[in-house]
């Protein structure tokens, strides 16, 4: 796969995106694991500090986006360029969220209340 310049305003565009790109899953990543333990008895100062982490995140996002913004761009407006060696069609933000659907839990409560 050919490399990416740096070089000029695509080249920084494209690097930006790629940060905003790590920040949000990085904030994907933080909520998940908050959500993916509320119903585990943890000792409150793990979902503080992962809330902090998340809005830190967040932040770091949202610096991305303002610096995308004045090079006239958003977070999504690029596509990566291949995806399992194949041209990707659909942006971004299509990606699968951070955690499952709420119908995904019912079947899951449903499934352990069965097993109890």
């Amino acid at each position: 796969m050919p490399k990416r310049s740096l070089k000029g305003k695509a080249g920084r565009l494209a690097l930006i995106h790629s940060l905003a790109h790590i920040e949000l899953n990085a904030v994907d990543l933080t909520w998940d694991l908050i959500g993916r333990f509320a119903h585990v008895r943890l000792p409150r100062s793990y979902y503080d500090d992962w809330v902090r982490v998340g809005l830190e995140e967040a932040k770091h996002f949202a610096m991305l986006q303002e610096r995308l913004a004045k090079l006239d761009a958003t977070y999504g407006d690029l596509l990566p360029t291949t995806v399992s060696g194949r041209q990707r069609r659909t942006p971004d933000t299509t990606l699968l969220p951070a955690l499952p659907s709420s119908r995904w839990y019912s079947r899951q409560e449903a499934s352990t209340s069965r097993h109890r």
